[in-house]
C-alpha cells in the first residue's frame, strides 16, 4: 500500500496576481522533492520567495514564468516544513 499518499502536503491560498503556500514532508526525517502546480495566476513572470518556517527568513529566490494554464514549480528539498511566496514582477 505504499506509498498510500504524496510525499508533499500542500495547503495554499491565491489568485490571478500571487499565492503563497505551506509545504510539509509527510515522511519523517526525510528530505523530499516535488513539483507544485499552480492554477489560475496571470501569465506572466513571478518571483518565488522559499522562506524558512523556523528563523521566518527567505532561504531561496527564483523567477519562474506562468502560462495559460498557470504555473510549474520544483520545490527545494524539504525535510520538515517551507512556505512558498509567488509575487508578479
Amino acid at each position: 500500500l505504499a506509498p498510500y499518499a504524496p510525499a508533499l502536503e500542500v495547503v495554499g491560498k491565491g489568485g490571478a496576481d500571487g499565492a503563497v503556500a505551506w509545504v510539509a514532508s509527510r515522511l519523517a526525517g526525510d528530505a523530499v522533492r516535488g513539483t507544485l502546480t499552480v492554477p489560475g495566476l496571470a501569465a506572466g513572470e513571478y518571483r518565488v520567495t522559499w522562506w524558512d518556517t523556523g528563523t521566518g527568513q527567505p532561504s531561496g529566490e527564483a523567477t519562474v514564468s506562468a502560462g495559460a494554464a498557470g504555473l510549474k514549480l520544483e520545490t527545494p528539498a524539504i525535510a520538515g516544513d517551507a512556505a512558498v511566496t509567488l509575487a508578479p514582477l
